[in-house]
């Protein structure tokens, strides 16, 4: 039934000129929530929704589970039809679901203290735990 669901979505979208959002889990072989996700075929069942679709964003929080350092969240635009791929990094508290933009400061001391070695290192740590 995605096919179907995937193409009635896109005629409902159009017929009534309006945008819709379609949630999915990713799938277990894809990763769990700190896995970096930079595709836009991760989902459940993707490949009609994402041959729908506009746009695919994609979203984790690379040190997941870590109490310390689990205030990101990472968004990456796997799909964009209107331009070109992005990602960002995002603030983020689990205890009030907020998600916003970083402030400078905040951007400056991810980089300088976290960034992207930091994520793999970590990921990485989590992958050697599972074994």
């Amino acid at each position: 039934n995605s096919t179907y669901n995937a193409l009635k979505t896109v005629e409902v979208a159009n017929v009534t000129d309006s945008a819709m959002i379609i949630l999915s889990q990713i799938s277990r072989a894809t990763g769990d929530g700190c896995t970096p996700i930079r595709t836009k075929r991760a989902a459940k069942e993707s490949g009609d929704w994402e041959e729908s679709a506009t746009n695919v964003i994609t979203m984790w929080r690379p040190f997941m589970g870590d109490a310390e350092r689990d205030d990101v969240a990472r968004l990456f635009l796997a799909k964009n039809r209107m331009g070109s791929e992005l990602e960002q990094v995002l603030y983020w508290d689990g205890s009030k679901s907020l998600l916003r933009d970083m402030s400078f400061d905040e951007q400056a001391d991810y980089n300088m203290n976290r960034g992207d070695k930091a994520e793999r290192d970590y990921l990485k740590s989590r992958q050697n735990k599972d074994f």
